[in-house]
């Protein structure tokens, strides 16, 4: 643990502002240009900015710093990173770089999707006509549901959609050019990359508000629905949004870090990261669905009915800004150039963040084996990506499986309970003194110090955050299981009351009849055993006479008491599973949690001989504090559920409509919020600029610790 320990020469970052921008590059991307909308839009509206600011303060800027210090304190990336913090803690950082290819698997995806569009766009310029420009908007939609992604419903997968596999091919060749050449190509690219988006979404900014109908999409965007607020959904989806879009959680801002010079600040710089991921999203979602009213109110004029924005475009679709954008540039001048220069500055956007999740993977395979040549590994990670994508570019259940994978990345199975293991590790090492190293650490080289509240909120508030979502998101999962069970339960006991009383008046109908069959059957057997021709013949008349009209009355009870049946085995079993409920939940419960706290009660142990004793170690100490907020949270969200103690509002959105008191208060607080807080970092960095030898920002060769 010794920070001079394996000294050896590493790249570094050219300059500060060229890690600025690499890191903003990684932060702002497609996560907020295509996952912040249509998240919002599924999740909430306006009330999902609430999670999502509360999640960036908790959640983003704290942990940012903490896993820039880290990196920086190791310079290794995430696997080495936490084998240094402890040496049986390095799957930890394995663990951060399969989710991050797993990410990257379908983000390659998402920017085939530019590719196609910028390509066409391109081809536009000849006659300045695209083939998604209409004054409808469901023209833009159904071109890329239909035309590119071709999708079905379900997850069945169909042959591969060729427009997106090319799109993904130039994908992964243009992620490796960017890498090939190592972090000082990368610092020289961002320079053009990370700007120019900026530029283009204010321009689509100003069109959108000047749009007809645009005050409705935003009065869907800043007026919340208070009632989303009571679902676990919409906080899991703002929290996992600010660990996706600011690359949390998956080892890219370990790993950036790890290649900063000794002296680099970082709690500035992982403040202006964070308020710069933060302005894009505010300001994209303003565009989005300034937009969405005037898509709405375009459609309410060719119709001639009133269109909701909530009912524009299908729910929770992926594709919401590929929907969305197109038709909004086609309200520009030249649209086809205007189209071409966003679809470019959309793909340069999401290929550095695309870079810097590979370049995670890179260095995480390139530090732990020293041997193997970055020349060598790049092709073969960029190789087994490309392929593992395809699955996602299938028509018909491609586009929604792409969505179901997203799902579970931002789901308590993937990036929160990564988080919390974060936070369990570092928070928690050496008895809660490491925690305590990294404050100094980052406090001896940044133009702003942190307090105590850092450690606190990295200890204690983050995790019980995570904990309480993570066991909310499970109950919700199980109690949505349960009420569809119940639900499936009561439509087939409503059916089975209305359908019985002519079952009843069937079976009533049929079974003398049946009877009197039987009997003369058995009569008619029993006189030819004994010989009796004459009963035997009266036996067979009387089967003859009632075969027809018991086959008529069967014909018409078979299929009610068949349908009775089913209905009742359909009531039956839904029964069975809502009798279980907690059984259910206990089950999914220890499912999640034991195996991932027995792993890091087993890995718990600290190495230094005067710790070596039986008493709980530092960690073991974190996991029994999760455990104890997990159990707490899991009896508050029960008997919330039981007792329905919060009644909230619903609104209503029209194609038209005003803004109301809370929408301008959101839009005054997260503007002031967002563009306060970078006047004052960049005032901090200028004045800590003074005090900082000029040239320690050009170093290129340092040493780091092992």
């Amino acid at each position: 643990m010794n920070d001079d320990l394996n000294l050896q020469p590493r790249e570094t970052w050219n300059t500060r502002g060229a890690f600025v921008l690499a890191a903003i590059g990684s932060a702002v991307g497609l996560g907020n240009l295509w996952g912040f909308p249509y998240k919002l839009y599924t999740y909430g509206g306006g009330a999902f900015l609430i999670p999502y600011f509360i999640a960036m303060a908790v959640m983003g800027i704290p942990m940012l710093i903490m896993e820039f210090s880290v990196g920086h304190w190791a310079q290794t990336a995430a696997p080495g990173a936490f084998a240094k913090v402890m040496k049986k803690h390095r799957f930890v950082g394995w663990w951060l770089v399969a989710v991050a290819f797993i990410i990257i698997m379908y983000y390659a995806v998402i920017l085939g999707y530019c590719v196609h569009y910028l390509t066409v766009s391109v081809v536009g310029l000849t006659d300045g006509i695209l083939p998604w420009t209409a004054k409808h908007p469901d023209i833009a939609q159904n071109y890329f549901l239909k035309s590119v992604v071709a999708a079905g419903d379900g997850f069945k997968l169909g042959p591969l959609a060729g427009k997106v596999v090319i799109g993904t091919v130039v994908s992964w060749i243009l992620i490796y050019v960017c890498l090939f050449r190592g972090v000082k190509w990368v610092g020289k690219v961002v320079l053009l990359t990370v700007p120019l988006p900026w530029i283009m979404l204010m321009i689509l900014t100003m069109r959108g508000l000047t749009l007809e109908g645009a005050i409705s999409g935003l009065e869907f965007y800043l007026e919340p629905r208070w009632a989303k607020l009571l679902e676990a959904d919409t906080w899991r989806w703002a929290f996992g949004q600010v660990f996706f879009s600011m690359s949390l959680g998956f080892a890219v801002m370990l790993s950036y870090a790890s290649f900063l010079h000794r002296k680099s600040d970082l709690n500035n710089n992982a403040l202006i990261i964070g308020l710069g991921d933060l302005g894009t999203s505010f300001i994209a979602g303003i565009a989005v669905f300034s937009m969405l009213g005037g898509m709405a109110h375009a459609a309410a004029g060719i119709t001639g009915e009133v269109t909701a924005v909530s009912d524009l475009v299908p729910s929770g679709t992926v594709g919401l800004s590929f929907m969305v954008f197109p038709y909004g540039l086609t309200q520009l001048p030249a649209a086809a150039f205007f189209s071409c220069v966003f679809f470019l500055a959309l793909l340069t956007l999401g290929i550095d963040s695309a870079f810097s999740i590979v370049e995670a993977c890179l260095a995480s395979v390139c530090d732990s084996k020293p041997k193997w040549p970055r020349a060598i590994v790049l092709p073969i990670i960029c190789g087994v990506g490309l392929l593992s994508g395809l699955v996602f570019t299938c028509k018909g259940g491609g586009l929604n499986l792409l969505a179901l994978t997203d799902g579970l990345v931002n789901g308590p199975f993937g990036i929160l309970i990564l988080a919390l293991a974060e936070c369990l590790v570092v928070g928690w090492a050496w008895r809660g003194k490491f925690l305590r190293k990294m404050r100094d650490h980052a406090n001896e080289r940044s133009d702003w110090t942190l307090h105590g509240w850092w450690e606190v909120t990295i200890k204690y508030v983050a995790p019980t955050f995570l904990m309480v979502l993570i066991v909310w998101s499970v109950s919700e999962m199980i109690h949505g299981e349960i009420d569809k069970h119940r639900a499936i339960g009561s439509e087939a006991s409503a059916q089975l009351r209305k359908i019985w009383p002519d079952y009843d008046k069937a079976q009533k109908a049929f079974k003398p009849v049946d009877e009197e069959w039987k009997m003369a059957e058995a009569r008619a057997f029993r006189a030819h055993k004994l010989g009796d021709k004459e009963k035997m013949q009266q036996a067979e008349a009387d089967v003859a006479r009632l075969r027809p009209q018991r086959d008529s009355l069967f014909a018409t009870l078979r299929p009610i008491e068949k349908q009775v049946k089913e209905l009742e085995k359909k009531d039956a079993v839904a029964d069975e599973q809502y009798a279980f409920p907690w059984a259910l939940a206990c089950g999914s419960l220890l499912f999640i949690a034991l195996p991932f706290f027995w792993w890091f009660a087993s890995r718990g142990r600290k190495e230094a001989e005067d710790e070596a004793k039986k008493e709980l170690t530092g960690v073991r100490r974190g996991v029994v504090f999760a455990l104890v907020v997990m159990v707490i949270s899991a009896i508050v969200i029960e008997a919330a559920r039981a007792k329905e103690w919060l009644a909230a509002r619903e609104v209503d959105f029209k194609a038209d409509g005003e803004l109301n008191a809370t929408a301008y208060t959101i839009l005054a607080v997260a503007l002031l919020v967002i563009f306060g807080g970078l006047t004052w970092c960049f005032w901090r960095a200028m004045q800590a600029a003074g005090r900082r030898d000029p040239q320690m920002g050009n170093v290129e060769k340092r040493t780091r610790s092992r």
